[in-house]
């Protein structure tokens, strides 16, 4: 089954709200280096389907969303625990370490939202 792309108006209730842990990979469509790491992904999808969700975001339609979580280059891959980003990966990277840094977040449990720091986006400081 293909990864989904979601937008800025379904990451609230996908990745925020989700029970599961979700694995994120910022994309484009022109990167070279996402189109080598795409099936490895939809692999990996495959295995923890049920366990966790993977979905894809265009970061070319969905910037604000990539600037929002500090998307500097893609592909970018994001483990997210009770809306919390927990772990990260840029660039290509082994299959394997990005299915142990999702298998990792369910091996924490509720536990692994717990370890981090909620990060405030107010920029009303600025200016």
């Amino acid at each position: 089954m293909p990864i989904r792309y979601i937008g800025s108006d379904e990451w609230g209730a996908l990745v925020e709200g989700a029970k599961q842990p979700v694995l994120v990979e910022f994309v484009t469509s022109t990167c070279p280096v996402c189109a080598t790491m795409a099936a490895p992904v939809e692999r990996i999808a495959e295995r923890l389907e049920g366990e966790a969700r993977v979905y894809r975001v265009d970061v070319n339609r969905e910037q604000a969303l990539a600037m929002r979580h500090g998307v500097q280059g893609v592909p970018t891959f994001m483990a997210f625990c009770k809306g919390l980003m927990v772990a990260s990966l840029a660039g290509e990277v082994y299959p394997a370490l990005l299915e142990r840094m999702v298998k990792e977040t369910l091996q924490f449990g509720g536990a692994c939202a717990s370890k981090q720091t909620k990060v405030s986006y107010d920029i009303s400081g600025y200016g």
